[in-house]
């Protein structure tokens, strides 16, 4: 058995052991975990990776996580479009910083911006949030054709009810929560550090998550995976511990490869 996982920056790989996919693998006993994520990537890359899979290294005893990220990033899906620059779907390049010469952003991604910038302009004035939720759909249609377990983590919005009226595969769990709310939650607002105040691409945590949140994020999978019910619960999170008396302490521990 192995576990795959699908997403963005939620699930993104990283170095530490305490990261809430290692955790799952290791309590499931997974043989192997096959990481897609990637940060800044959007709802089609995702679902290309999916698409991949099925064709080239489906299992049957495979077990499925599948982050839906932001409905609204940049749709592209080619060979030589870097799926991590969907997040600068909210670019508007004549006004970011000073100028995008100007900006903090890689020399890599400001020439990509220069280059595109009549498709960023035109992406950014005319995506609809709202209007893109519709995406939600043909995410839960392909996992609910897939018949592993399988558990589909919602990160900015709640699955619709219209939609998961549809779903028909009895192991398939959609948490009744988002992702980045807990994020949010970490933070006491009322003494927030500067240093974590970016919940975007200047967010430092792994996974946008503090380890003892990755704990019980683990312990809500692997629990519905093994009593085949949704076990999640927001209120299972830790809240409101990064203050600035103590933000120095979680620097070392998102730093530190332990």
């Amino acid at each position: 058995m192995r576990l795959i996982v699908f997403g963005d920056s939620y699930g993104q790989p990283h170095e530490h052991d305490w990261l809430w996919y290692k955790q799952v693998a290791q309590s499931l006993n997974c043989e192997h975990i096959i990481n897609h994520a990637l940060r800044g990537s959007s709802i089609e890359y995702s679902l290309s990776r999916l698409d991949d899979y099925l064709q080239n290294d489906y299992r049957a005893d495979d077990k499925l996580i599948f982050l839906t990220t932001l409905p609204v990033r940049a749709p592209m899906v080619a060979k030589d479009y870097d799926p991590t620059y969907a997040c600068l779907y909210n670019i508007d390049v004549d006004h970011f910083g000073p100028s995008v010469k100007d900006s903090n952003f890689s020399g890599d991604i400001k020439e990509h911006l220069l280059e595109h910038r009549a498709y960023y302009k035109s992406h950014a004035k005319m995506i609809d949030y709202v209007e893109s939720l519709y995406k939600i759909l043909p995410v839960a249609g392909a996992i609910n054709l897939v018949p592993n377990d399988a558990i589909m983590i919602m990160l900015f919005d709640k699955m619709p009810e219209h939609i998961r009226k549809l779903l028909t595969k009895d192991n398939l769990y959609v948490p009744d929560m988002c992702l980045y709310h807990v994020s949010e939650q970490e933070l006491d607002k009322s003494n927030f550090p500067e240093s974590v105040s970016n919940l975007g691409m200047g967010d430092r945590r792994p996974n946008h998550l503090s380890k003892i949140n990755h704990d019980v994020l683990s312990d809500c999978i692997v629990n519905t995976f093994n009593n085949k019910k949704d076990c999640f619960n927001i209120d299972k999170f830790h809240k409101n511990i990064l203050r600035k008396d103590n933000v120095h302490k979680f620097l070392d521990e998102w730093t530190n490869k332990y």
